[in-house]
């Protein structure tokens, strides 16, 4: 009788041992202190990787004040509104990266369309810090 009661407590022991086991490894790898999977993420900012800034989306440019993009060899940078004029400046980079070649069209006549580089735009919408402008005509130069 003894040796059934103690192969009883054997096996009970050998299932608890083999059942904890599993469970401690588990709790070990997901806590973020151990597990090189989650290192760096309290430093990590919380939110979405959304960068705000100036795009091309869909053949519309996305400008907003002072800050460029490049569309087609050349960067555009919307300067703001003037007395309700578009300001802008274009660098042409084939022909001279570091120089600014400044713009200033009403709003009419952007929606009639203007050319600047080598892109035809239309103005979509304007605000004092930012400007969307349809790319009617992209050439390209081969």
């Amino acid at each position: 009788m003894q040796t059934k009661n103690k192969s009883k407590w054997f096996g009970l022991g050998f299932l608890v041992l083999l059942t904890s086991f599993p469970v401690f490894v588990g709790i070990h790898f997901s806590d973020p202190g151990n597990n090189v999977f989650f290192q760096g993420v309290r430093e990590r900012k919380a939110g979405t990787d959304f960068k705000k800034g100036s795009k091309v989306l869909q053949g519309k440019v996305f400008l907003l004040k002072d800050n460029s993009i490049t569309v087609n060899r050349t960067r555009l940078v919307y300067k703001g509104l003037h007395d309700k004029r578009i300001l802008l400046e274009y660098y042409l980079l084939e022909l001279d990266p570091d120089f600014p070649y400044r713009n200033q069209v009403s709003k009419a006549e952007a929606r009639q369309g203007i050319r600047l580089g080598d892109s035809l735009f239309q103005l979509v919408s304007v605000s004092r810090s930012a400007l969307t402008l349809q790319a009617n005509n992209l050439y390209r130069a081969y």
